[in-house]
């Protein structure tokens, strides 16, 4: 715990025991702890002696290695200082963090291996770093790659650290940039970064833009050039293992705070600016992805909101085998779908005026329910006749969904050819007196409905009831569901099974008031992942359970012409 009283450092120092109290304990963070830095009690952070230490190890390793020796042929070797090395089978050595000094190697490999590291290119930075050397590299002097590389250090968290490394300064120039310093590590199996930034942004007083890497690149001149990039993505993967992602930019932010976030953007894609002419401008370019077994150019999780939002007014088209919003042809917002370039193009539109479904070329359209064709809309060489997928097996509309009127130019067409038929037979006197018994029964009726919705106004039908006639022909020893012209349909219930409507709560992860050794606030959760059911599973009857009797009319008034003929016979005889 510390009091902070806030007090300024006066001439003689503070007398408050507080202040006394946060110094002591100050300073036994400053001698005793184990972090790099320690903040005072007026605020500001300074290096402890562990930093310090770091510090001098670190320039005391940039400083380059001192060559006393080979292990074999020069041991035992005393060993005093941290940059001493020694060669043993072509490798160069040197003490590890841990070893203390003054040491003297015992000629036991095997005991003194685990004891030292090896140098990797530190021994090259070495040879590098003489001022009388003879080596070049790619035409840079080892003394000017030295000058740069000494500049920059990798501490043992894996950062790089540089006081005064300028890209592009010193004697090294022009192409010579490129290959003037690498840096080669090997990678464990963890997360490993050739560039790292923990940057902490606090209490800024200016309004702007904070990023760790902001590029302003301007090439000038009058040349032809292939390409500029701020960053161009080349991982290769060469192992023997599995690597489960490779990824060119991999984007996981987090708001931990309590203030407002207006708005998150993974990738946000400016218009090029300037008045120099620009022949394409695209925003984002998927080239033709073809290697592993699944392959998608963009692939989209989203559970709420919109996947794609395309609000602007420009058109949305495009010209491929699919294409979505403003027809470049019509002007006319659809959805197109082609199955090949030179194929037909099914289209669906909102003009403004109606909405259209259909093909633009002169080609069927088909719906399809169950892998067969229901109904079709002929191309222009079939008149484009509204026909059924197939010949003389579809209704149009069942016993449970009747139309209510058929308008038509002209009387229905009923095929009747005799190579269809079996031969016409002559009515039985049983069927005979049937028919003039069902001319009898002809009358007058209204629909329940109509009269239900229209009172008095509901029209005079003219016919008989389909009980009645089945009556009639069972009194004559006929079975009524032997004549194609009486009917009876019935259906079971109909339903509609809905799920339960549900909204899925992700976990929810915070920032805690305890932090890191650099300053940032561990993450807890606060709630785990939980489904809450808004609405449960329902059962929707679309129909309650029925039946209907129905006359084809034509049957019937052919079945009842026969029995006037049958009676006009008889008088005329």
């Amino acid at each position: 715990m510390r009091y902070n009283t806030g007090n300024p450092v006066g001439p003689d120092g503070s007398s408050d025991p507080r202040d006394l109290y946060d110094t002591a304990g100050i300073a036994d963070l400053f001698v005793n702890g184990s972090s790099l830095t320690v903040v005072d009690r007026t605020g500001n952070t300074r290096k402890s002696m562990k930093g310090i230490e770091k510090d001098a190890a670190d320039a005391m390793l940039a400083s380059g290695l001192e060559f006393i020796g080979d292990y074999d042929a020069d041991g035992p070797l005393n060993i005093t200082r941290q940059n001493q090395a020694f060669s043993k089978s072509g490798e160069y050595w040197r003490p590890g963090a841990g070893l203390s000094l003054p040491y003297t190697t015992l000629n036991n490999w095997a005991v003194d291996q685990p004891k030292f590291v090896s140098t990797g290119d530190a021994s090259l930075r070495t040879q590098l770093a003489a001022t009388d050397s003879s080596i070049i590299i790619s035409g840079v002097s080892a003394q000017e790659i030295a000058d740069l590389a000494r500049a920059i250090t990798i501490d043992a968290d894996g950062q790089a650290r540089s006081s005064r490394f300028i890209a592009g300064g010193g004697s090294v120039t022009g192409s010579q940039l490129r290959d003037a310093y690498v840096v080669a590590r090997t990678l464990n199996l963890s997360d490993t970064h050739g560039f790292r930034d923990q940057t902490l942004l606090s209490s800024l007083l200016d309004y702007g833009g904070y990023g760790v890497f902001d590029a302003i690149i301007r090439l000038i001149g009058s040349g032809a050039y292939d390409h500029m990039f701020s960053l161009q993505d080349r991982n290769e993967y060469a192992g023997s293992g599995t690597l489960n992602h490779m990824g060119g930019l991999v984007s996981f932010p987090s708001h931990t705070g309590t203030g407002t976030l207006m708005q998150r953007l993974g990738v946000d894609i400016q218009d090029i600016g300037g008045t120099g002419p620009v022949t394409e401008n695209v925003g984002v370019l998927i080239r033709d992805l073809q290697r592993g077994t699944g392959k998608a150019g963009l692939v989209l999780l989203q559970t709420a909101g919109l996947a794609i939002n395309a609000s602007g007014g420009a058109p949305s088209y495009h010209a491929g085998p699919l294409a979505i919003g403003v027809s470049a042809d019509t002007n006319g917002q659809y959805l197109s779908i082609k199955g090949s370039p030179t194929g037909p193009t099914f289209f669906a539109s909102a003009t403004g005026v109606n909405v259209q479904l259909g093909a633009l070329s002169d080609a069927p359209v088909q719906l399809i329910t169950g892998g067969g064709i229901g109904v079709e809309v002929a191309n222009a060489a079939a008149s484009n006749a509204f026909r059924p997928g197939h010949d003389n097996s579809q209704p149009n509309g069942d016993a449970s969904r009747v139309w209510s009127v058929v308008w038509a130019g002209s009387g229905s067409i009923s095929v009747s050819d005799g190579r269809k038929k079996t031969p016409v037979r002559k009515f039985s006197d049983s069927e005979l007196n049937a028919a003039k018994q069902l001319a009898a029964e002809i009358g007058a009726y209204k629909f329940l409905a109509s009269v239900a919705e229209k009172g008095s106004e509901a029209r005079e039908h003219i016919g008989m009831t389909v009980q009645r006639a089945k009556e009639i022909m069972e009194s004559n020893g006929l079975d009524p569901f032997g004549y194609s012209f009486i009917c009876y349909d019935k259906w079971e219930k109909q339903t509609v099974d809905h799920p339960d409507e549900v909204i899925e709560h992700p976990e929810v992860i915070r920032a805690s008031a305890v932090t890191d050794d650099r300053g940032q606030p561990f993450m807890v959760k606060v709630s785990d992942a939980w489904t809450e059911l808004v609405k449960p599973a329902w059962t929707e009857t679309t129909r309650e359970a029925g039946d209907l009797y129905s006359f084809r009319m034509d049957g019937l008034l052919a079945f009842i012409a026969a029995g006037f003929e049958a009676r006009l016979s008889a008088i005329e005889t």
